[in-house]
Formats: C-alpha cells, sequence, structure tokens
C-alpha cells in the first residue's frame, strides 16, 4: 500500500484530498476478505500505521513503518486550532457536544444496525439536514467515521463515491477514547508493543478472536506482502 510521504493531520486538515488508512494487523485481514475494506484501502492516498507489531515486522525486514496511530490524529484534529468543520459520524450526540474542541464539532449519531445499506441510508439522510443546517459543503468538511471496522470503510466509500467528499479517516474507538468512554492501553503499554494484550483483558468474549485469530492471519498477510513487493515508504503522519 504505497502512500505519500507527507504529514497527514495535516492533510487532514487541509488537502484537497485526504483518504487516509491507518493499518493495523486486523486490518490487514479485512483488507484480503472484505470487499468494502478493500475498496476503501485502495482509494487512500495516505497510508500511517496504527501497529506496533506491523512496525516491528517491517523492521525485521528493513523496512521503515513510523507509528501514527488514529486515536492520536483524531484528538489532534479536534484539540487543536486550524481544523474545518469535522463532522463525527458514529458516536452518540450528547457524547461529542462534551467534546472541548476551539474547531466546529457536527455529530451524525448512528443506531447498531445489522445492514451497512440501512446504516448508509439514515446516515446519508442525518448528513443532508446537518450540512444544510450548518451550510457546508461535503469539500470543505473532514470526516471522521467511528462506527467499527466494515461498516466505517462502507460508510467512508459511500460518501466518497456518491457524496463526493475527499477527506475522511475511519477511526473506530478513538472518539470514545477521547471522552473516556472506552479506556485506552497506559502509554507504557502502548511503547511496549501490549496494547493488543490489554484490548483482549479488557473485552476477551468479544476480543478473542480479532486478536487472536483474525489480527494473526493479517500479521502474515503484512509479511506475505513485504516479501513480495519492494520496500514502501509510508507516512509518518
Amino acid at each position: 500500500m504505497a502512500a505519500s510521504d507527507i504529514d497527514a493531520t495535516e492533510a487532514l486538515r487541509s488537502s484537497p484530498r485526504a483518504i487516509v488508512l491507518t493499518l493495523n494487523a486486523y486490518l490487514m485481514y479485512l483488507c484480503r476478505s472484505d470487499i468494502e475494506v478493500a475498496r476503501f484501502a485502495a482509494s487512500a492516498n495516505i497510508v500511517t500505521c496504527d501497529s506496533r507489531i506491523l512496525n516491528g515486522a517491517a523492521r525485521l525486514f528493513g523496512q521503515r513503518l513510523p507509528i501514527r496511530t488514529g486515536a492520536d490524529m483524531v484528538a489532534e484534529l479536534i484539540g487543536e486550532e486550524g481544523a474545518p468543520p469535522l463532522v463525527i459520524i458514529g458516536p452518540e450526540e450528547d457524547l461529542v457536544r462534551k467534546i472541548e474542541s476551539p474547531n466546529q464539532l457536527i455529530a451524525i449519531e448512528c443506531p447498531y444496525l445489522d445492514s451497512s445499506e440501512a446504516l448508509w441510508r439514515l446516515i446519508k439522510r442525518e448528513l443532508k439536514i446537518k450540512l444544510r443546517e450548518n451550510p457546508l459543503r461535503h469539500e470543505n468538511v473532514t470526516y471522521l467515521i467511528a462506527i467499527g471496522p466494515k461498516k466505517q470503510e462502507y460508510v467512508a466509500n459511500k460518501i466518497i463515491s456518491e457524496m463526493g467528499a475527499s477527506r475522511i479517516i475511519c477511526c473506530g474507538a478513538s472518539i470514545d477514547f477521547l471522552t473516556k468512554k472506552e479506556k485506552r492501553a497506559p502509554r507504557f503499554v502502548q511503547r511496549n508493543g501490549f496494547e493488543w494484550l490489554w484490548r483482549l483483558i479488557q473485552n476477551p468474549k468479544r476480543k478473542w478472536k480479532v486478536v487472536l485469530v483474525y489480527s494473526l492471519k493479517g500479521v502474515f498477510a503484512f509479511v506475505h506482502d513485504i516479501l513480495q513487493e519492494k520496500p514502501k515508504k509510508v507516512s509518518p503522519g
């Protein structure tokens, strides 16, 4: 996955086009097994590494893959001045209202729905209402999509193809970390590459298969790609 050697956070603030993929082991697996995730990955013009495991695997094969997590980028976008209006799709609207930010935040709350298509219809309707109220155009905002893997990439693809959006990051639990709804691993755990173990301990019933099966397959897929392709630089964020 090639990427431009640019600052991903700054691109999400001001670039005409910033489709940002934050690569981790599970997402690497999904790129091989889910058509919508693969489609989003193919459209991304910026890739950052959100996994110390992939970072370590890259170093073993002589590749430089700097760590730049989605959670850190989202915190900077929301917390620092200079961002365009930020449309946050996923979390409860009341939760987004509690976030202190010098930038305009627009919340699109999403209920849990099994059908990605039904979810998109709801989001599309709400987006049209919110952007008309403000008023804003899709090319003038940055989208933070925090729904969870697979569905968030499906929604991102729809916003790009049907609405012409050009600045997007799929950011999973980043808003939950920012609002303290979900506890992020302590820094020393992150630095030592054990955030996966922290998440497994926090929610073993929900996370065991993602961490111990799918993510492991993602690591193998990543190593396979390194062996098959020439080294590629990844944006430092």
